[in-house]
């Protein structure tokens, strides 16, 4: 659910850079230069958000350097999903004792085999 909601958050982000940049307006010029490439509506801004969480690869997705803060949006987006992952793969304590468990029963030690 944590990721989830990040994806959608920052999708409004995303799609909210996009229209205050004029990207998705019909009228724009023919020499408009959008602040992320092939993000074109409210489910590619979407997509957009869980390929820059995940670093999975934009592929003809990407932001550009029209928009300074959307450079500053991908950095903060990016930071924001290792925060998560680090979160959401740290709270479990089963594996935390499982391990110790393992090391301690575990009757080769490194220091022990000379």
């Amino acid at each position: 659910m944590t990721f989830t909601l990040t994806w959608l958050l920052f999708a409004v982000l995303w799609w909210i850079i996009g229209v205050t940049h004029g990207d998705f307006a019909e009228d724009r010029s023919e020499d408009h230069k959008p602040c992320m490439d092939n993000v074109h509506d409210f489910p590619t801004a979407f997509l957009f958000s869980l390929e820059t969480q995940h670093t999975i690869g934009y592929g003809g997705r990407a932001v550009t350097s029209e928009c300074p803060g959307a450079v500053i949006m991908m950095m903060i987006q990016s930071i924001t999903g290792v925060l998560v992952q680090a979160l959401m793969t740290g709270r479990d304590n089963y594996v935390i004792r499982w391990s110790r468990v393992v090391i301690e029963s575990c009757p080769y030690s490194a220091t022990s085999h000379s």
